[in-house]
C-alpha cells in the first residue's frame, strides 16, 4: 500500500486497512469485496477499516495528523483545498495554537470515506442487489475524527458501531476507553470534551466508561432507514446492562467481539 504521511512529512502505519485514497489499496479491496459478494448463501457484507486514522492507532496518535500522501493531496486539490494550508492548520490543532481541528480537514477526510463506501456499496449491489451492505463503524462522538459522519456512511445498509467501554487488553483502536485516553492524553480533557461532547471519567483507560455510555452512542448513530446492530464487548463484566443499554438506544441488534 502507499504509506500515509503525517503533517511533518513522515510516513505513518494505521492498521492493516491503509488509507481510504490509495488507489491500489483500494482496487486490492474492490476484488476481495466482488469475491465475497459471489460467495453463495450470504445475506449481507460487513466491512471494517473504512476510515482515517484514530488517536490509538497503532504508531501512537501521531497518525491521527495524516493523511498527506500523493493520493490525499491530489484529492485535496481536485476538491479546492490546498494541502500545504492543510498542513499548517492540522498542525496548529496538534501543537494546540488552534483548539479545534479545522472543519475542511474534518470535512475531507468525511468525503473521502464517503467516495470509498458508495465505490464499495455500487460492487456488492451489482454482483447481487438483495445483498446488505454494512460496515463496522467508530463511536458516533468519535466518528467526525476519523471521517465516519453521517453523511460519509449514507451508502449503508448496516451500521455497527463498535462500543466497548472498558477493553482491557493493552492496545485498543476504536475502543472507548483507549481511544479517549490518547486523546486527553494529546490535546486535554477540556478541548477532548469540547471536540466529542462527552467529557470522559478520571483515569479512563483504566476505568472506561460506565454502561450508560452505549445507550448515548447508540442513539446517536441512528440514521434513518438504517439497521442499527452496535458491537459490544463480550468479556465486558456488565454485559447484560451494556446491552439493555444498547436496546434503549434503540438498537435494532446487538454483536460481540471477543
Amino acid at each position: 500500500d502507499q504509506e500515509c504521511v503525517d503533517v511533518d512529512g513522515n510516513p505513518r502505519v494505521w492498521f492493516a486497512s491503509g488509507c481510504p485514497n490509495d488507489p491500489i489499496a483500494g482496487r486490492r479491496r474492490a476484488n476481495q469485496l466482488r469475491s465475497l459478494a459471489e460467495t453463495g448463501g450470504l445475506s449481507g457484507i460487513l466491512i471494517d477499516g473504512a476510515r482515517f486514522a484514530s488517536p490509538a492507532s497503532q504508531e501512537g496518535v501521531e497518525s491521527m495528523f495524516t493523511c498527506f500522501c500523493p493520493a490525499c493531496c491530489a484529492k485535496m486539490r481536485e476538491w479546492g483545498v490546498n494541502p500545504e494550508q492543510m498542513r499548517i492548520e492540522v498542525s496548529r490543532f496538534r501543537s494546540g495554537e488552534r483548539v479545534m481541528p479545522p472543519e475542511e480537514w474534518l470535512a475531507f477526510r468525511a468525503q473521502s470515506v464517503r467516495e470509498a463506501l458508495d465505490a464499495f456499496r455500487k460492487i456488492v449491489k451489482g454482483v447481487r442487489s438483495d445483498l446488505m451492505f454494512g460496515a463496522f463503524v467508530f463511536p458516533h462522538s468519535l466518528g467526525a475524527l476519523v471521517g465516519q459522519t453521517d453523511e460519509a456512511l449514507e451508502s449503508l445498509d448496516i451500521i455497527a458501531p463498535m462500543l466497548y467501554r472498558r477493553y482491557r487488553q493493552p492496545h485498543g483502536p476504536a475502543t472507548l476507553n483507549h481511544e479517549y485516553a490518547v486523546l486527553v492524553s494529546a490535546i486535554g480533557k477540556a478541548r477532548t470534551a469540547r471536540l466529542t461532547g462527552i467529557e470522559p471519567p478520571e483515569n479512563v483507560l483504566e476505568a472506561g466508561f460506565p454502561p450508560e455510555i452505549i445507550e448515548s452512542e447508540t442513539r446517536k448513530a441512528r440514521i434513518p432507514d438504517k439497521t442499527l446492530a452496535p458491537i459490544l464487548q463480550y468479556d465486558d463484566p456488565e454485559l447484560s446492562k451494556s446491552v439493555q443499554a444498547a436496546i434503549r438506544g434503540g438498537a435494532d441488534a446487538v454483536g460481540f467481539f471477543g
